[in-house]
């Protein structure tokens, strides 16, 4: 690659590995591409808090997607214009109310406060608690605000169910999570796609500049937008098989620095 790129990087699944560790192979090889002059860009369905780590290590200084697109902003630059898209409050208590008999779990949160009915372990890795003031109690009184997400843990019997419920009410929309009982309600348009647009608009970047590495159907949007875009090798999603390269090695074998280290040769 001679000249700069913007690299765009899912996390779970593509940056780290099975076991949430930034390699140090891939942690050098990011270094190289941002010494050359490639910017860095991750983009995850995790809330900032918990991508700041990655991000520091990595020592990036532009932008971050969160929450699949319906944050982005630039902690090392206040000039960078915010993007901001969240869901409206009474569709979400609406949802839930409707719902709370066949729930497992459920987990919404704002910019400060996290909303569940119990704590939740597999989501507490992802939606950490520290710093974040925690609500309890029956949502309509709780929640304030228009949260960025909402995350329902629900028996596969229901899913389609809740899926209508919630598409019924536009723009919103129901994605379920590959591998576990849990789904989230995102809004229509609200991507990981329409971040990297964002953030290519705002950095200057064409299309044949990007590249991009994703192994989940929330990332479709995204490598779709990249002149590069690479499905990680072990990616369970046969959307993303169909449409897109696959890197050599997966996550857990350096995948992601395998295949920009074929790139900086290129």
């Amino acid at each position: 690659m001679n000249k700069p790129h913007l690299i765009a990087i899912d996390v779970d699944g593509t940056l780290l590995t099975r076991e949430g560790r930034l390699s140090k192979r891939t942690k050098d090889v990011l270094l190289s591409c941002q010494r050359q002059g490639d910017a860095i860009l991750l983009s995850s369905g995790r809330p900032w808090r918990s991508l700041r780590g990655f991000y520091e290590q990595l020592g990036l200084t532009g932008p971050v997607v969160c929450y699949n697109g319906a944050l982005v902003f630039d902690p090392c630059d206040p000039s960078f214009k915010r993007l901001e898209k969240r869901l409206d409050r009474e569709a979400v208590v609406s949802i839930y109310e409707a719902f709370a008999p066949s729930l497992m779990g459920f987990m919404c949160e704002s910019e400060t406060s996290i909303y569940i009915d119990h704590p939740n372990d597999y989501l507490g890795r992802f939606f950490p608690y520290e710093g974040m003031k925690i609500e309890k109690g029956p949502l309509s009184r709780t929640l304030k605000d228009n949260p960025f997400t909402a995350i329902f843990e629900v028996k596969e019997r229901d899913g389609e169910r809740l899926r209508e419920a919630i598409e019924k009410r536009a723009p919103l929309r129901f994605r379920r999570w590959h591998g576990v009982p849990y789904g989230e309600a995102y809004l229509s348009g609200v991507d990981k796609g329409s971040a990297l647009l964002y953030v290519m608009t705002e950095l200057g970047f064409g299309k044949e500049s990007v590249v991009a590495f994703g192994d989940s159907d929330n990332d479709y949007e995204m490598l779709l937008l990249a002149g590069r875009p690479f499905v990680m090798e072990g990616c369970h999603s046969p959307l993303l098989l169909r449409e897109f390269p696959h890197t050599k090695k997966g996550n857990d074998q350096d995948g992601l620095a395998l295949a920009l280290e074929d790139l900086l040769d290129a």
